[in-house]
């Protein structure tokens, strides 16, 4: 049988655990709808795209049902960062249109998202982390990071952490002297990370391995003591 020394351990092991995942959206698997080098401008391909990832998908919308493209890295300035890889979120097409929205097939832990655009403006961003898909619901955290004046391929990342974040809204603005002025969205977002949390608790197999390693360890006793009388 199980020693009372050992209860602790065997109970510890039938709690719930909560584990922690990471997941990583990017746009590497994706065709870029924007090419600058051979187009006049970005054409607005989407209204929505789904991303799925590790059991989990992500749908980036915009507000006002606003278009929005996946630019070619490559051709657009040769001053994307490397991280980004070829393929970047874009939304040129309309950038009064409204603020990105991320929604999540389940709720997520936290959300983070890098975002960059070039000199001539000063930029900001603002997060706004919801209970509810499509930005609907409370907000359970809200983030603002200043880029300013800086210019790709340096880029700032945004962030929130709370449980149950069903979807995030995120904006961007810019203003500066001898430029337009953009009050929803005017920079680049690429390399979504969102993590989740979940309670495992031990399979009927796993308690059956425990204890029968719990008898084991108890019967190994008693023969070391018989053998050492």
């Amino acid at each position: 049988m199980v020693r009372f020394s050992q209860l602790p351990l065997v109970l510890a092991l039938l709690v719930p655990v909560s584990l922690f995942g990471t997941t990583i959206f990017n746009f590497e698997n994706q065709t870029p709808t924007y090419n600058p080098a051979t187009m006049l401008g970005p054409p607005g391909a989407f209204t929505s795209l789904s991303l799925t990832q590790d059991g989990i998908t992500v749908t980036i919308s915009r507000q006002n049902s606003a278009a929005f493209d996946l630019v070619n890295n490559p051709t657009l300035s040769g001053q994307m960062p490397p991280s980004w890889g070829n393929v970047s979120l874009d939304p040129f097409v309309d950038s009064t249109g409204g603020g990105f929205i991320f929604t999540f097939s389940q709720p997520v832990s936290n959300f983070s998202i890098q975002y960059g655009d070039f000199d001539g403006d000063s930029d900001k961003a603002s997060l706004l982390a919801y209970s509810g898909l499509n930005a609907t619901g409370s907000v359970l955290a809200s983030s603002l990071d200043n880029y300013g004046k800086r210019s790709l391929p340096l880029f700032d990342t945004i962030s929130a952490s709370t449980a149950g974040i069903e979807s995030v809204l995120i904006t961007g603005t810019s203003s500066g002297t001898g430029v337009a002025e953009h009050p929803d969205q005017s920079i680049y977002f690429d390399n979504i990370v969102v993590g989740t949390a979940t309670t495992s608790t031990p399979e009927p197999a796993s308690l059956f391995l425990i204890a029968a390693a719990g008898i084991f360890a108890a019967c190994g006793g008693v023969v070391k003591r018989k053998l050492t009388k």
